[in-house]
């Protein structure tokens, strides 16, 4: 068992305390003689060491690379060429013989296969511009079908042969894939609500699509049933044969076991299903995250309010919920919790279930554990991963090692040798851990230019905060938002807002549209309510062009054409006066007003509307359908009261169309 390393951790959040306390010279910021792999380097390098790999601290040292923990004034800015995705994760197959890792790379539009035993790169297949690249499965004839998320296709191809591929048009934002080896069929979960089952080989054509229900997640074939999850909700949908839903699970909630700065035990609600895996045995694993539903403060003079140490302090945290082969919650309540794996992108299983893998891509954690050691405990209780190697609270020893790196990892899969690899984003490698031994046995690199970027990592790394477990992408994955509603003690429950569709022109910011510009976002949010440090204007610029890159998400699927016309004519009627808020391109008119819903708000964009429930700024209605009932406003928040039902329902479809 190895003691966790927490170089990079004290790095990330020790140093800079120590250089606002004054403790470290200024130009020499304790850490930066630390080189990759805590190498002492010839000599230190202070911040105006810029570089993204300046021979000394290299690009995440800190200080000088990328600049966390730096004054404003030395942080550097770097855009890649092409601005990265915003992180899904779970981008890495082993197939079946064990030593072939298919690594999608949605941020150079490729998929690369690597032999893992000779460590040599056999195959890359470019994918359609800006396609992004995904999740994987492999069929029996041991054909491997890519998703391609922006693209809408499956890529398929033998991986022995990968300089032949094909493409299959499958739905707008396909999110998972399975495949079913008793009728040898694919099945695709897509963003917009569709379930699509494919045939299998080297050319796949759709059998049927069906609509199940909105934000599906993952697609998981496992003790003969299939599972679908969805993202935002966390719900677990188990399938028959024929791809029909006949069940539907969710996580639990989870209370912590101290109080809180309010005096309270903080009580939270699964959001954010993030990955699902098959489970040895029969069933699925889930990894996803709790988000606080008690009331939580914002203190009028500072001091972080989302981040923490631990699940008790944070808003947010990681839990890992197994389901068995019914699709039941198979542990006891307050048990899978993890206290310091922010954004839990991927979880992996061994071949015979007697280990799992964690990564926590904010703070770059790979945590490996059995699945006991995760399920079975109170890891918040216990601090866990934070704990491994240490002693229980029962005087067991915590199962489990815990390693953190400057890379960025983003996926991970066990090999034939039950040695686990990780995918790494920038640069992009494979690194494979050594069986239970947590020693990096080889490094793979992958080649393709550098995707480098400040505001990408601005936005999903918790380097900058001195208060950690918290990046923006906590509350806003892959540039959306969590679907959560939250209690704050002053202003009430208020609903996560999302960040999809270019949210630059619609100014000023926030539930009340206090925020003027991107600058005080960051100032109130970053900095007051994350703890994170104050930015530079050229930093800020960073973030917010970066955010700027987020597309809308799909609209639903399945939406009655001719309703949505007649809907189109009610929304642009005089008579129902929609428009006299929401006009323009983005359908605001960026104004703050009073609609009857208790205070004076922003007018949000209508833009990708289908995919934000619940809706209002205190998420009161839970779907557009209720927006229209009780705490909608009434006819002070548009004239509709006049409307039919089936008028409603037409303006309902119109604006899910949007």
């Amino acid at each position: 068992m190895q003691t966790p390393h927490r170089f990079g951790f004290l790095r990330r959040h020790i140093v800079p305390l120590l250089a606002v306390a004054g403790l470290v010279p200024a130009g020499a910021v304790a850490g930066c003689n630390e080189g990759p792999g805590d190498s002492v380097c010839d000599s230190p390098c202070g911040c105006g060491d810029v570089a993204a790999n300046d021979g000394c601290c290299g690009a995440s040292d800190g200080c000088c690379g990328d600049g966390f923990g730096c004054p404003p004034g030395d942080q550097p800015v770097v855009y890649s060429d092409q601005r990265p995705h915003p992180l899904s994760g779970g981008t890495l197959l082993i197939t079946r013989d064990g030593y072939t890792a298919i690594a999608s790379d949605p941020d150079r539009d490729r998929i690369v296969v690597v032999d893992l035993k000779s460590g040599a790169v056999t195959g890359t297949i470019a994918t359609t511009a800006g396609g992004e690249p995904g999740r994987a499965i492999q069929d029996a004839a041991g054909y491997v079908h890519v998703l391609t998320r922006a693209a809408g296709e499956v890529v398929s191809f033998d991986p022995t042969k990968p300089g032949i591929s094909a493409t299959t048009n499958v739905c707008d934002a396909p999110r998972g894939i399975g495949y079913v080896a008793a009728n040898d069929q694919l099945f695709v979960a897509c963003a917009g609500g569709e379930l699509v089952t494919l045939s299998s080989g080297s050319k796949p054509l759709i059998v049927k699509s069906s609509i199940i229900g909105r934000d599906l997640r993952d697609v998981v074939v496992s003790g003969g049933k299939i599972f679908v999850t969805h993202f935002r909700s966390t719900q677990l949908d188990v399938l028959d044969a024929t791809g029909a839903v006949v069940k539907s699970t969710m996580p639990r909630g989870y209370t912590a076991q101290f109080q809180d700065q309010n005096g309270d035990f903080p009580t939270f609600t699964p959001a954010v299903a993030w990955r699902a895996i098959p489970r040895a045995g029969g069933g699925v694993f889930m990894i996803h995250q709790q988000a606080k539903s008690s009331p939580t403060s914002i203190p009028d003079d500072g001091g972080s309010t989302y981040g923490g140490f631990d699940c008790n302090s944070a808003i947010t945290h990681s839990e890992v919920t197994a389901f068995d082969a019914n699709g039941d919650v198979d542990q006891a309540d307050g048990t899978g919790g993890l206290s310091s794996l922010p954004l839990p992108v991927d979880i992996a299983e061994n071949s015979d279930g007697s280990r799992i893998a964690l990564v926590g891509a904010a703070n770059g954690m790979i945590v490996e554990s059995t699945p006991e050691s995760v399920v079975a405990s109170d890891g918040c209780l216990q601090n866990f991963p934070s704990n491994a190697g240490g002693i229980d609270a029962n005087g067991n020893t915590i199962d489990a090692r815990m390693e953190s790196g400057s890379a960025e990892p983003i996926a991970l899969a066990y090999d034939a040798d039950d040695d686990l690899v990780v995918q790494l984003r920038e640069p992009a490698a494979l690194e494979i851990h050594g069986n239970l031994s947590g020693i990096v046995s080889r490094h793979i690199d992958l080649g393709g230019p550098s995707r480098f970027d400040t505001g990408y990592l601005m936005f999903h790394s918790d380097a900058d905060s001195l208060s950690p477990n918290i990046a923006c992408a906590s509350c806003h994955p892959e540039g959306g938002d969590d679907g959560h509603v939250w209690n704050f003690v002053k202003d009430g429950p208020r609903r996560t807002q999302s960040l999809h569709g270019d949210i630059r022109q619609t100014a000023p910011f926030h539930w009340k549209g206090d925020l003027g510009d991107m600058a005080a976002v960051m100032n109130e949010v970053f900095v007051k309510r994350m703890g994170g440090m104050p930015q530079s204007p050229q930093r800020v610029q960073a973030i917010e062009s970066y955010v700027g890159t987020f597309p809308l998400a799909p609209a639903l699927a399945g939406i009655d054409a001719d309703a949505a016309a007649r809907g189109k004519v009610l929304f642009e009627s005089t008579d129902t006066r929609c428009t006299t808020c929401h006009n323009g391109a983005k359908l605001t008119n960026n104004s703050t007003v009073d609609v009857g819903t208790g205070g004076v708000f922003q007018v949000p964009s209508l833009l990708g509307l289908s995919n934000r429930p619940p809706y209002m700024h205190n998420g009161c209605a839970p779907t557009l359908t209720d927006r229209f009932g009780s705490c909608g406003g009434g006819d002070k928040h548009g004239t509709t009261s006049q409307l039919s039902p089936d008028q409603i329902s037409d303006l309902v479809a119109y604006l899910e169309s949007l």
